[in-house]
């Protein structure tokens, strides 16, 4: 999971990530603040997945310092939470998105 967060963490423009249970404990973090946003981040995928566990791919949120969090789901029991610097460049979201989602996959065929 170390080399996951490591090759996400050389995207252009993320700042970081971090995996969590779905209780909200940090697993892996690449990220000062990993245990303080751990429980907001399984919180948040949780309810996602409450909604609709076959659509949700990610979520994003913005943050007021210019950043984005973006949740995926990882495996069966856990969560991925990758920060980047958005700067007004929402439109390369979904293709980091996407970038991120292949890399998740291709992590499940290793």
């Amino acid at each position: 999971m170390d080399t996951l967060l490591s090759d996400i963490g050389r995207l252009d423009g993320v700042n970081g990530g971090l995996i969590t249970d779905q209780n909200g404990t940090a697993l892996f973090k690449s990220i000062e603040a990993g245990n303080q946003l751990s429980r907001s981040i399984a919180a948040c995928a949780n309810t996602f997945l409450s909604i609709s566990a076959r659509q949700f791919k990610y979520a994003v949120f913005s943050r007021k310092n210019n950043t984005q969090v973006l949740i995926f789901p990882f495996g069966s029991n856990y969560f991925l939470a990758v920060f980047r610097h958005a700067a007004g460049r929402h439109q390369e979201t979904d293709l980091i998105a996407g970038r991120i989602i292949a890399m998740l996959a291709q992590s499940k065929t290793q």
